[in-house]
Formats: C-alpha cells, structure tokens, sequence
C-alpha cells in the first residue's frame, strides 16, 4: 500500500542532476577474486517493449521493478510491479501502483520493507516540468537532478529538500545523450552515483546522518 507516514527517516538521496563537465576520478577497479565474465540469465522476459527505468530487491528475494513508459511503444503504464520468486524458472509479475505522472526516476528503500519512488513529468523534449515532481512511499510490511548536475536530500515526511552534493562529476558532456547523473544506491557510509554519459561510477562520503562527510569533495 501507499505509506503516509508520521516516522521521521533518515534523509533519502534521491536523484534529480545535469549540465556541463569533465571526468576527474580514475576508473573503478573490479575486485580481485572475481572472475569475469560473470554468468548472466534471463530472470523475466515481458512480453513487448519494456523500459525498467530501476529496481529494489525486498529481503525475502522479490524484486521491485519501476517501469517508465515507452515512446516508441507505450504498451506498460508507467508503475511499479512486483517480480516474485526471480530465481525459479517461472517468476510470478503483479501490478502494485500506477502512477499519474508520466515518468519515474528511481526507488530506494528508506526503512526495513519501505520504498520510496521518485516521479514527474517530461515535455517532450525530454526536460522535467516544474512543479511536478512527487515522492511515493509503499510500505512492504503488512533522490539526483539530471538537469542541475546536483543531488538532492529529500524528507519523505516532510517534503523538505536540500542541496546534498553538485559536482562536474555529475553533469553531461555530450548534448545529445543529456543524461548526467542518474542511478544511486548507499553503502558503507559512500553515496554512488553512476553518470550514463562518462559510464563511469563515482562515490561520496557520507555521515549516519545522511550529510555529507567531506565538504571538499572530491578534492
């Protein structure tokens, strides 16, 4: 179901990025014990053109999938589904919610079996339109600004923003993809980002609190 909450959570980083820059972090290493390539399967196979803009995985396997609209073949509402049992060879996939506005930009979990969906509305030439933007939370237990090169802290209580982080790092380089900053995820104490454009993987420092723990990075 939707959650309206009245928990304060920890500030979720939710993404919202882009203009202009370079790349200035050294590529990522891959870790030594793996060995590539790394198998890969088809988990689910939809039925007709389908973009899965992100996803989350629920402790017990599920998987949370958000689906944007296709231009090309808007056959799928944008919504979120559920893709129960991925690993047995026949997955089970349902509707959870659909969203009014035309596009969705990522989930993350803000609490245990709570998510948070980030959406909005696109012209389109694919630039956001303001005002639009909304935050939804569903509750499993019974934030980056493509266009300001920027990543945003949001209180999903609240509804409260307020500037996390901007960088070169995080904006476009090249005018047609314009796509900078795009998916993050959190872990041991770092805020990832990937930016579509560099194909390249950054990450942040970041306190308990959900702040930034150096305000000189990346220098």
């Amino acid at each position: 179901m939707i959650l309206q909450t009245s928990h304060l959570f920890r500030a979720v980083v939710a993404t919202l990025a882009a203009t202009a820059a370079t790349c200035l972090a050294a590529p990522a290493t891959c870790c030594s014990g793996a060995e590539l390539p790394l198998p890969v399967r088809t988990v689910y196979q939809f039925t007709t053109e389908t973009w899965i803009e992100n996803l989350a995985v629920r402790p017990n396997g599920n998987l949370l999938l958000i689906v944007d609209e296709n231009v090309t073949s808007p056959v799928h509402p944008v919504a979120l589904y559920q893709l129960a049992n991925p690993a047995s060879p026949h997955p089970e996939l349902s509707l959870v919610y659909s969203f009014p506005l035309g596009t969705v930009l990522g989930i993350t979990e803000v609490q245990h079996e709570v998510y948070a969906v980030l959406a909005e509305n696109f012209t389109g030439n694919f630039e956001s339109v303001p005002g639009t933007t909304k935050m939804y939370t569903f509750d499993f237990n019974g934030g980056a600004d493509m266009y300001a090169a920027s990543v945003w802290a949001v209180n999903i209580t609240t509804g409260t923003t307020r500037l996390f982080a901007q960088a070169p790092e995080m904006a476009q380089v090249h005018n047609y993809t314009r796509m900078g900053i795009n998916g993050l995820r959190v872990a041991y104490d770092y805020l990832y980002f990937t930016n579509s454009d560099l194909k390249c993987v950054f990450r942040i420092p970041m306190d308990v609190t959900g702040a930034q723990a150096s305000p000189n990075w990346p220098g």
